[in-house]
Formats: C-alpha cells, sequence, structure tokens
C-alpha cells in the first residue's frame, strides 16, 4: 500500500510529494491573482463599517504548501481539492462590533461553504478561552461584484479561499500562538499552554469592555444636546455644511451632519441629507433615515411617506438583522399605526406586527431599555392574568443599570428617565415610578416627549388594575400636559375643591413621623407673620402638618389652611381641625395621590405658576414625589436644611441640575434653618 504522506521513513512517497507540489506551482498564479481582487472587494464591501479596517491577503507559498501536506497528521488524497485555504485573506477590525458586520457582509456577498467554515467563538467550550477568530471557506458568487473587478471568468473557476474576520487584539494572539503552537514540531509544555490560555481569557474581557466602551462612546458623541448647548449645535452643523461641500460623498460627514439636525428638530436637513446615501447600502444610515422620515410624518401614519419611513428601516434590518435600535424603531412605527387607526381588526394586526418586532430587538439584546421596555407591555397586555415580570426581572436590572448610566452622563435624555419610571411602575414600585415621570418632564425640550411616554399608559389600560399606582403616574402626565393649555382633555380625576383665590398659595412638606422641632417651629411662626394667602400641607396633628395647625390658629385672620388626606385615615392618625377645610381623596392611606389631587385642583383653578411655591422640611418618599413633580411642573421650591431633617438626598439625581425648556426657570434655593428672613423673602418673591 502507497501512503501520500509519511506515516513512517519507509513508506514515504516523494514522487507524489512532486507531481502535488508541481501542479500547485502551476495553478497557483490564479491564486494569486484572486488575492489581490479579494483584497479590493473587501475593501468596497466594508468601507461602511470602519475606515481603519486592515485588510491582508496571501497565496500559500510553494514551501509553506509542501511543509503542510507533509504533517504527520494530515492525509491528504487531493491536497489542491482539500487544502481550502491556498488563498487566504485576513479581515482584521477594530471592535467585536465591525468583525460582527464585516462578518454579514461576507455572509452576503459570497458562496459560503458552511461544512468548512466555523466561528471559532461558538465551536468554544464554556470551560475554552482562545482563538476567536471567524473562518469562513468561500468562493466568488455570481453577479455580485462587477464584472470589471471580477471577471466571469474568475467566478467560474469557483476556487475556495479562506477569510479570517478577527480584531487586533484576537490578531496578535492567533499569530503568536500559532507560531508556538500549530506550527511547532513538539508539543508545547503544558505550563506555556497555560500561560497563553490566560492571556486568550484577558484578551477576549478587553476585546469585549473596548466593544462596550466603544458603543457607550458613540451613543454619548451622537447626543450632542449632552455636550453642547444650542448655539454650539447650530454653530457645529455650518461647520458640518461646508466640509460635506468639499467632500460630497463622504458619508460620514452627511450623517455627523444630519444626526446633529436630528437633534435640534432640523427634521427636513436630516433627510434631505441621508437620501443622498440610501443607495450606499448602509444600515445606520437606512435605519436613522426612516426614523426621522416616520417621526416627521406621525400625524398621518398611512400617508405614502411614512410607509416609506417604513421601508428604509426593513433594508436597514435586511442589511445588519442584529441592529437592536432598528428592530425597536420599527415596532414604534407599527405602534404610531396601531394607536391611529379606529378600525379594530387593522389596529390587532398592528399590534402584532408592533408586537413582533420588539421581541425580535429584545431577543437580540434582551437589556435595551427600548427593546425590553415595549416589549414587556405588550406581553403584559397579552398575558394579563399572569404574573411575567419573574421572567424579565434579570433584563429589567440591566435595562436600569443601562438608564442610570445614561442620565449620569446626560445622553438619551428624556428617554431614560420615561423608561426607569416605566420600569419601577412595571416592577411595582409606584412612588419611586412617579418621581422618575416627574424627572423626565423636567427633562422634556417638548410636549412630544410626554405625550410618546402616555401611550404606554393606553396601551396597559386593559390590565391597570393589576399595576399599583398607575393611576398617580398617569393623571399626573395628564396634568403636566393640561398646564398652559386649551386644548388637551381634562385630566381623568374629578375636581375636589376649586375655591382658590388669587392670594399667594404655600404648600408645605415635610416629615410627620415626629413633632415639629422647635427650631422649625420658631421658624414657621416667624417667617409667616406678614404672610397672607393659602397654605396646603397634610392636614394631621403629626409633624410639620401639625405646625401648619397652628399657624392656622395663630395666624387666622390672614391664612386659610387646607389640608389633603385620604378619605381612609389610618389608624392612630388624627385629622387637624385648625384646618379652615379638609380636602378627602379617594385613597384608603397616605399616598402621592394627596398631591395630585391638590395639583387636580390647582389646575382647575389655573393656580400652577409661580404664585404658588412648595417650601420642604425634610420628610420621606411621598415629600420627595411632591418635590419632584413641582419642580417639574416648574413650581418655584423652597429647602429648609439642617443636621436631622435634610432631604438633600432626595435631590442626588443629576435631573435637577439641569436646565431646560419646561424648567429653566426653576429656583430651587434652599434656606437656612435659623434665618427666617431668607424664608420670608423666598415667599414674597
Amino acid at each position: 500500500m502507497t501512503l501520500n504522506n509519511q506515516d513512517s521513513p519507509e513508506e514515504f512517497n516523494n514522487t507524489w510529494y512532486e507531481e502535488q507540489i508541481t501542479k500547485y506551482k502551476e495553478i497557483r498564479p490564479q491564486y494569486t491573482q484572486s488575492a489581490e481582487v479579494l483584497v479590493q472587494v473587501l475593501r468596497d464591501i466594508t468601507k461602511g463599517i470602519n475606515s481603519g479596517m486592515i485588510i491582508q491577503s496571501r497565496a500559500k507559498g510553494i514551501a509553506n504548501f509542501a511543509e503542510k501536506i507533509q504533517r504527520a497528521n494530515k492525509h491528504y488524497q487531493n491536497p489542491l481539492f482539500e487544502i481550502t485555504d491556498l488563498c487566504g485573506v485576513r479581515v482584521i477590525a477594530n471592535t467585536l462590533s465591525d468583525v460582527a458586520q464585516a462578518s454579514r457582509e461576507i455572509e452576503k456577498h459570497f458562496e459560503i461553504y458552511a461544512e468548512d467554515s466555523e466561528d471559532k467563538l461558538a465551536l468554544m467550550k464554556t470551560s475554552e478561552f482562545g482563538y476567536l477568530s471567524r473562518h469562513y471557506i468561500v468562493s466568488f458568487k455570481s453577479g455580485c461584484f462587477s464584472t470589471a473587478i471580477v471577471p466571469d471568468e474568475m467566478v467560474k473557476r469557483a476556487l475556495k479561499f479562506e477569510i479570517q474576520v478577527r480584531t487586533v487584539l484576537q490578531h496578535a494572539w492567533a499569530d503568536i500562538s500559532h507560531e508556538l503552537s500549530y506550527k511547532s514540531q513538539f508539543i508545547i509544555p503544558k505550563r506555556w499552554e497555560r500561560e497563553l490560555t490566560r492571556f486568550a481569557a484577558v484578551l477576549e474581557e478587553t476585546d469585549q469592555g473596548f466593544d462596550r466602551l466603544l458603543h457607550e462612546l458613540k451613543e454619548y458623541a451622537s447626543n450632542y444636546d449632552a455636550y453642547y448647548d444650542k448655539t454650539q449645535i447650530h454653530t457645529e452643523l455650518a461647520k458640518a455644511k461646508l466640509t460635506l461641500q468639499t467632500e460630497p460623498d463622504n458619508h460620514h460627514i452627511a450623517y455627523h451632519l444630519a444626526k446633529m439636525a436630528m437633534s435640534i428638530g432640523d427634521l427636513e436637513l436630516a433627510i434631505n441629507t441621508l437620501q443622498q446615501f440610501e443607495q450606499n447600502g448602509i444600515s445606520y444610515i437606512l435605519r436613522d433615515l426612516g426614523i426621522t422620515l416616520c417621526k416627521q410624518n406621525k400625524q398621518v401614519p398611512e400617508s405614502e411617506k411614512f410607509n416609506q419611513g417604513q421601508e428604509y428601516l426593513q433594508s436597514a434590518i435586511e442589511l445588519d438583522p442584529k441592529n437592536v435600535d432598528a428592530w425597536a424603531s420599527l415596532g414604534g412605527t407599527w405602534r404610531v399605526k396601531e394607536n391611529a387607526i379606529q378600525d379594530e381588526q387593522i389596529k390587532l394586526q398592528y399590534q402584532q406586527k408592533a408586537r413582533s418586532c420588539y421581541r425580535k430587538a429584545f431577543e437580540i439584546d434582551p437589556g435595551d431599555p427600548f427593546a425590553l421596555g415595549n416589549y414587556i407591555e405588550y406581553e403584559i397586555l397579552e398575558y394579563p392574568e399572569k404574573d411575567i415580570i419573574p421572567h424579565f426581572r434579570l433584563s429589567l436590572q440591566e435595562a436600569i443599570s443601562r438608564c442610570h448610566l445614561q442620565t449620569e452622563v446626560k445622553i438619551n435624555l428624556p428617554w431614560a428617565y420615561f423608561d426607569l419610571a416605566k420600569f419601577n411602575l412595571i416592577l411595582h414600585d409606584p412612588i419611586k415610578a412617579l418621581a422618575y415621570y416627574a424627572k423626565a418632564v423636567a427633562e422634556s425640550a417638548s410636549d412630544f416627549f410626554v405625550e410618546s411616554a402616555q401611550k404606554s399608559f393606553n396601551t396597559l389600560a386593559p390590565v391597570s388594575h393589576t399595576i399599583p399606582g398607575f393611576e398617580w403616574s398617569k393623571v399626573f402626565l395628564e396634568i403636566v400636559r393640561s398646564v398652559g393649555s386649551t386644548t388637551q382633555p381634562a385630566p381623568s380625576i374629578p375636581v375636589i375643591y376649586q375655591a382658590f383665590n388669587d392670594d399667594p398659595i404655600v404648600i408645605i412638606a415635610g416629615y410627620c413621623g415626629t413633632s415639629a422641632t422647635d427650631q422649625h417651629r420658631e421658624l414657621l411662626i416667624k417667617a409667616f407673620k406678614e404672610f397672607k394667602g393659602t397654605i396646603i400641607s397634610g392636614g394631621t396633628l403629626a409633624g410639620i402638618p401639625a405646625l401648619v395647625g397652628e399657624l392656622q390658629e395663630q395666624y387666622s385672620q390672614k391664612i386659610h389652611s387646607i389640608g389633603y388626606i385620604p378619605g381612609k385615615m389610618p389608624e392612630g392618625v388624627k385629622q387637624d381641625i385648625r384646618y379652615r377645610k379638609h380636602v378627602k381623596t379617594a385613597g384608603d392611606n397616605f399616598s402621592p395621590l394627596e398631591p395630585i389631587q391638590y395639583w387636580r385642583d390647582l389646575l382647575a383653578s389655573n393656580r400652577i405658576n409661580k404664585q404658588t411655591k412648595l417650601l420642604v422640611i425634610g420628610g420621606k418618599d411621598i415629600t420627595q414625589v411632591e418635590l419632584c413633580m413641582a419642580l417639574a411642573l416648574g413650581i418655584p421650591v423652597g429647602l429648609i436644611t439642617d443636621n436631622v431633617n435634610n432631604p438633600e438626598p432626595l435631590l442626588k439625581d443629576p435631573a435637577w441640575s439641569i436646565k431646560t425648556e419646561v424648567n429653566s426657570e426653576n429656583k430651587l434655593q434652599r434656606l437656612s434653618v435659623n434665618n427666617a428672613d431668607e424664608l420670608v423673602g423666598f415667599l414674597q418673591n
């Protein structure tokens, strides 16, 4: 029996090897030509991913071919057919995301021999680290490339090539380990094998860290209002226009310009800019073009332009099936249609399409706040009698963590706050949810954001009885939209008290668990001596509300005190009869319903204005909500601080340090407990 390679020195067939080497010498020029063409076509199909992509190619050297077919562990019968890397290309990208995008382009443009190709990461066991490259065995696909670059003759040859796609770090590890391990004539000692594995684990974690960091930085970079004011954005926009004129084919500059235009609401400029590049086959350009076109035409969701926006989003998904934003945004467009249509049968069809898109986005990235927040709404609606929240708990925790990161660096606002509000509402923490809704309102530069948030309440209305505090947040957003508006429908809870006159109104909120301190008593008695107007407070004989009763008793001719209390008082809590008026809500315990009710009543009297003030003295959860709602509504807030009753932790969130069009004139004034004149100034200004 004659073997094709050296199982033993006696059986080595020199003639067979010489024949194979001669055959390869003859055919190698075809592989050399293919290697050059592969570089050209790979540069072309990856140009929209990263301009810094490194692409290397080579036809296997004759000596390397000879060495490979002689390896002791190889048993080739026809090496020219069996060896699939006679022509090899390396695509070296900066990040794992770039690797994934480049891989999708390769899969789209080449014939892939799946049985010979492999994703090293997917093949690794859970206990392994190491060679993470994606390896494709491919040939040219007919009709995918210009015949001027890839002639028909080259396609017909059906030669196989190997394309490796890896990050820079993977490339460094692979090259070093390949030299030390795969090509060695000896077995690597265990000690050094362990070292290689340890380095691989570190590099894998570093790659993932780079990917995560770059994603966050890109998100931050595209949120121009996080680090520019509007004047600066207009200046940068003018610069980008000028730069694009000098290089009109540069899609990177165009995208930068379009994103800035979107940030200031110039949707027409964004659309016109992006449409110049719609034929370039770049997923994120088509995604944002679709988003912007649908946003521009959201009032007519059955229009041709809105449908065109949906088509752009679908094209973006076809180019990048893992694009979470594209899937979730497409779901959002179906949701717009669902909310607008009156026909119940068509509405249900749109609802199912929206749910399907959100589900796909969720499957790709379960912790994405946009995808999760919308998908979970539809799942709750689909299964109203089941407690599905435990199944989403880990995803909710991840999404909340991402939202906190976004608020910390001031990106994706106000959406990050709206998402935090929704997630806390779903997790049955209604007080925290209401506080986040207030913060979201404070960050909203227009009514559009609040209107969008209200749609979640419309979706979940059929299951509202299963969500504690649902009505609190719903009514608060209704009040927000009604302030200063003559067209918005009235909030969905009735007015109870509507006898407010034109005198100043001060709401006093604070601690109730202990009696008011002598310091606070002395401060308020002095400061309110000359005050004439209405005081709203808790209406009981506990803590700060009881101190308001004392003010009413002492200054009975000048003060009109109103206590907002639940219809059913908790056991042991007594109503302070010194108040002029008690307003009873529908609640069966103290809750945010009391402050929501007084805002509803003040709205009916057109008294949500700067003649109404909030004074905060200590307090806990409900006080926090009162404070947050007041700031969101543009009400001046005075904060009395001391060593015992310090509500400062209520304001640790950065929302209250940012000025927007909604709350740009808000004044959060910190007042000393030892300075009555300072408090008088706050009351009179």
